[in-house]
């Protein structure tokens, strides 16, 4: 299996577990040839995921 292939399904299964998922980029910080981006996230889990509340709890 691919990295792409890996990346691919990670991402549909998270868009399956939070179906409402939103992605917003806070800032950028951007030095010489190293970048930063701090990010955050919030959305209601509809599947049992390892590690993330229970089912229908809205995740931050």
């Amino acid at each position: 299996m691919t990295i792409r292939s890996r990346r691919t399904r990670l991402l549909d299964q998270l868009r399956a577990a939070f179906p409402d998922l939103e992605v917003k980029v806070e800032r950028i910080i951007a030095e010489g040839d190293l970048v930063s981006l701090h990010w955050s996230a919030v959305g209601t889990n509809t599947v049992a995921v390892p590690g993330f509340p229970d089912k229908a709890r809205k995740s931050k």
